[in-house]
């Protein structure tokens, strides 16, 4: 079946991760536990963090991203190799193997302070952004995924030291590039 946010297949119903290895990267942490208090801006910032963070994670060498929570947020290196151990467990949604193929930001997802408010996220692997002079810095291998939108404008600069970085923005799709949130200051 399918677990979380048209997120991972849900590998069983084996016992749950402990609690201290579900650990989230930093930005996702913060997200999930504090999204209910944020407005939408900061919300969808705070989102377009934790998938950049889970984008670099994901085209990491031998870490990756297989393994997520119910919300499709990546489990950080402890939590991959404890679900690689125990693939039942009610705790892990994989990616299957090819996990940067695999991976992409959240799509969809309602605002925690408005049911009726949705957004979702695109990234780009392999790149940085300017948000002054609205231009990307990519490696001759970047990618994009998630939603079809193009909050980033059309200049990319190739950069081969981007192969290691991602950047997503989050926003309602179809919303003018100036609503959408970054995940660069």
């Amino acid at each position: 079946n399918k677990g979380g946010n048209g997120g991972g297949l849900k590998s069983g119903n084996g016992q749950p991760m402990a609690a201290g290895l579900s650990i989230l990267n930093s930005y996702c942490a913060q997200f999930r536990d504090g999204r209910s208090i944020m407005t939408q801006d900061s919300e969808m910032t705070m989102l377009a963090q934790c998938m950049s963070q889970d984008c670099q994670q994901a085209i990491a060498p031998k870490i990756g991203c297989r393994w997520t929570d119910a919300l499709r947020l990546c489990y950080a290196p402890s939590g991959q190799a404890w679900c690689d151990y125990h693939p039942d467990s009610s705790s892990c949604y994989s990616l299957n193997d090819d996990v940067d193929n695999n991976w992409k930001p959240i799509q969809s997802i309602a605002a925690a302070s408005d049911p009726n408010f949705k957004y979702g996220c695109t990234c780009m692997k392999k790149c940085t952004y300017s948000k002054k002079s609205k231009t990307l810095r990519c490696s001759d291998s970047y990618t994009k995924a998630g939603l079809d939108d193009n909050p980033w404008g059309n200049s990319i600069i190739n950069d081969g030291e981007k192969s290691r970085e991602c950047v997503c923005a989050c926003g309602q799709p179809n919303a003018a590039a100036d609503t959408w949130m970054y995940s660069v200051k």
